[in-house]
């Protein structure tokens, strides 16, 4: 390589030579000519007219497109921004013999000629995001790759024709079908080749020849794929339809695992980008970080809450579009007593504070309450575990024995040493550091009594139990207590019981609005936006953080398993499937199931 070439490398648009400005000038009678570059924040291509685009671009293998038909627009010949797949010519020349930039350090690399055909839908209109060629002919006397060293993804192989531009510009690969290729235009070089390679296609299986598409491959230096869209989907398989693996968060950087081709995916390609995870090329783009992504969800330092969440005070408050519209009571819609909303800014207007809401509306700050969350915490066992209880009250008394002298009394949720379990109404409490045991009435206490593994769970798998009597919950690693805590569980009327029986995560997710807003015929309706932690186990009953209350160890849900923050944030943790960097929702697959959830009286 000269050492120009090695110049332009470091900055990619360095002004180019007299010797690239004879290789620019453009010959007689021909066409208007193109480039086709990639915006560097889409990666999508566009089309510029070489005489616009002055810069050195590196180009391994050379090409200059030529158009049989007028353009009407420099970005796009449509107009449309789609580049290359939306041109409406069907025909264009690739002339690497007599007009490509020699930027190679090779003699002669641009020494081979392409005629390709655009492949159009039913309308006569390329497929949109998507271009298929048919080679017409095709010569080659120099590559700058040899032929035969395509690509390939576990899906079959093709030959490849590569042009690459570093830094500013579009870098492609074209995928040729090789059934498309007219065997009497073949050249004598590419026979051989060609058979060869239909034999490796027949061997592996791969999809069909006629699938095959264009594929823009990876810029150079791309180590990940960053994620556009929130809420991006990850499938199990590489096809539209499939089932759900996860979903993505915007800006997660995801590492490139297998590329290839499936049905329903604009771009052409998927990703594969997890065991089992699949990602459609059209929600991605090339990055030059590593693979990472923010674990969710994401905490705020010494906040228990991952979003300030506030709580609408009276029936029929009314949300707006601005907060002058107030001025004039030009609403968008009235909240309901009790919803709870995410706040993401306040201001000042004409002597009222409004708060604005994750949906982008406005409210008035004195038609809100502010939540707090509850600073409860559970007992993780760090050692040996042993059986414990919480005092549901203040004030509990702790007698000498059953029904005798008054000791103390414990405080409201006072964690207490059990004794092993004793028929009768009373309770033993063993002696502590600091306090002395005794003996304390049952219905005074939430006890978290350890249990036995249910059916179908293995000596090494992790677990959760969930008494409704007590309003305990105690998480298992085979045989083995870990953490104990309260909970609140569903009430004791009908349709907020929560589902006895033992269930199985089906899906964990960082954040879920909830709400029964679509049942008209309720007496009373609630809507919590952006409920954090939550794993559901039997439809849409499931376990997640609760910042509306602090009265754990009682029943009083719609009937999921609420936990305080701190609680759901462990738990969260613990139970499979792991919720990845980066990822919102993941549901279970079959070597990483769902952690088990027994529900009992």
């Amino acid at each position: 390589m000269s050492a120009s070439t090695k110049r332009s490398q470091s900055n990619g648009t360095a002004p180019v030579s007299s010797d690239d400005e004879a290789d620019l000038a453009p010959p007689s009678k021909r066409a208007r000519r193109w480039y086709a570059i990639r915006d560097e924040r889409t990666f999508k291509p566009s089309l510029v007219e070489r005489d616009s685009y002055r810069g050195r671009l590196e180009i391994p293998l050379c090409a200059l497109v030529q158009m049989h038909e007028p353009a009407r627009a420099i970005r796009s010949p449509t107009g449309t921004g789609h580049g290359v797949s939306a041109l409406r010519t069907g025909l264009f020349d690739l002339d690497h013999s007599s007009d490509c930039l020699v930027l190679s350090d090779m003699q002669n690399p641009c020494d081979s000629e392409f005629i390709l055909k655009s492949s159009l839908n039913p309308k006569g209109q390329p497929a949109r995001g998507v271009t298929r060629f048919e080679i017409l002919r095709f010569s080659v006397s120099t590559l700058a790759e040899p032929i035969g060293s395509g690509n390939s993804h576990g899906d079959g192989y093709y030959l490849t024709g590569s042009v690459s531009w570093r830094r500013h510009a579009l870098e492609c690969t074209v995928i040729y079908p090789l059934m498309s290729w007219s065997l009497f235009n073949l050249s004598r070089y590419l026979l051989p080749a060609a058979i060869f390679l239909l034999f490796l296609l027949w061997q592996v299986g791969g999809p069909s020849i006629a699938s095959a598409q264009l594929r823009v491959p990876m810029p150079e230096g791309t180590r990940s794929l960053e994620v556009l869209d929130p809420g991006t989907p990850v499938l199990m398989r590489p096809e539209a339809g499939a089932e759900r693996r996860g979903r993505l968060a915007h800006g997660t950087r995801l590492p490139i695992l297998e590329r290839l081709d499936g049905p329903g995916c604009a771009d052409g390609s998927w990703f594969r980008v997890a065991r089992a995870g699949y990602v459609c090329g059209r929600h991605l783009q090339p990055s030059r970080l590593l693979p990472g992504g923010i674990g969710l969800p994401l905490m705020p330092p010494g906040e228990l809450l991952p979003h300030r969440y506030a709580f609408v005070r009276h029936d029929a408050t009314r949300t707006y579009a601005r907060p002058d519209d107030a001025m004039v009571d030009d609403y968008v819609e009235a909240l309901g007593e009790g919803f709870g909303l995410v706040i993401t800014d306040s201001v000042d207007f004409q002597g009222e504070r409004f708060l604005r809401t994750r949906r982008g509306l406005w409210v008035r700050a004195e038609s809100m309450a502010w939540a707090r969350g509850s600073g409860f915490q559970g007992v993780v066992f760090e050692q040996e575990p042993y059986e414990l209880g919480w005092t549901l009250r203040a004030g509990v008394t702790v007698h000498e024995r059953p029904g005798g002298r008054v000791i103390r009394r414990a405080g409201r949720r006072e964690v207490l040493r059990l004794a092993p379990e004793q028929s009768g109404p009373w309770t033993r409490v063993l002696d502590s550091a600091d306090r002395p045991g005794g003996f304390i009435r049952k219905t005074q206490l939430a006890e978290a009594r350890f249990q036995e593994r249910p059916e179908g769970v293995s000596d090494s798998e992790r677990w959760l139990d969930v008494s409704v009597q007590e309003q305990v919950l105690v998480a298992y690693e085979g045989g083995r207590p870990r953490f104990a805590t309260l909970v609140s569980t569903g009430r004791a009327r009908r349709g907020s019981e929560t589902p006895l029986g033992v269930h199985r995560i089906w899906v964990k997710l960082a954040f879920s609005d909830m709400s029964n807003l679509r049942y008209e015929d309720l007496s009373s309706h609630y809507a919590m936006e952006q409920v954090p932690w939550v794993q559901y186990f039997e439809g849409s009953f499931g376990l997640h953080a609760a910042f509306w209350h602090d009265d754990f160890g009682r029943r009083r849900s719609h009937g999921c398993v609420n936990l305080s923050p701190q609680d759901a944030q462990w738990i969260f943790g613990f139970t499979g499937p792991t919720l990845p960097n980066g990822w919102d929702a993941i549901f279970p697959i079959e070597n990483e199931p769902g952690t088990a959830v027994q529900v009992r009286e």
